[in-house]
C-alpha cells in the first residue's frame, strides 16, 4: 500500500466511497492499494488520477506545495454545503454570520442554488477558519454561477 499525507476527508459518503475503492483512511493519511495506479494527469500538472488497472479513473488527488495531498472524489460523493452546516447544527443566520455573507446568499448556498464563485470561495474559507478544518471546492459540493 502506498501512503500519502492528506487533508482530512470530510463527509461520510466520500469516506465510504474511498474505502469501497480499496483505500484505507486514517485522519491525515490515505493508503492506496497496490492494485490501483496513481498517474499524473498531464506533464507539469499537480493533479493525479487514481485509476484501476484497466484505466478507469476512480478519484483524483491534488499535490499541494506543503507536501500534502487534497483528495477529490466524484461530485456525487462530496459533502454538500447543507450537510456541512447541518453537521455543526447551525441555522442559516448563524452560518451567514460565520461566513460573513448576506442571509439571502447563505440560503442559496445551503439550498444548492447558484452563487457567484467569489461568494462560495469566501464562505468556504471563513467556514474553514471557524471550524479549523480545511474546506474548499475540492471537498464540498457548491453550485457556482457564471458571475
Amino acid at each position: 500500500m502506498n501512503k500519502y499525507r492528506i487533508i482530512p476527508i470530510y463527509g461520510r459518503k466520500a469516506r465510504d466511497y474511498l474505502q469501497f475503492c480499496g483505500c484505507a483512511l486514517e485522519l491525515d493519511l490515505i493508503l492506496i492499494s497496490d492494485t490501483l495506479n496513481v498517474r499524473q494527469k498531464a506533464a507539469l500538472d499537480a493533479v493525479f488520477n487514481v485509476e484501476t488497472s484497466s484505466g478507469d479513473a476512480l478519484f483524483q488527488m491534488r499535490h499541494l506545495p506543503n507536501n500534502v495531498w487534497s483528495v477529490m472524489v466524484p461530485v456525487q460523493y462530496c459533502q454538500t454545503f447543507r450537510e456541512l452546516v447541518a453537521e455543526y447544527k447551525l441555522d442559516y443566520r448563524d452560518t451567514a454570520t460565520i461566513t460573513n455573507q448576506l442571509q439571502t446568499d447563505t440560503l442559496k448556498l445551503i439550498s444548492g442554488q447558484p452563487v457567484p464563485h467569489y461568494i462560495a470561495r469566501e464562505a468556504l474559507e471563513r467556514f474553514s477558519l471557524y471550524t479549523r478544518k480545511q474546506y474548499s471546492f475540492d471537498n464540498v459540493k457548491v453550485v457556482v454561477s457564471d458571475d
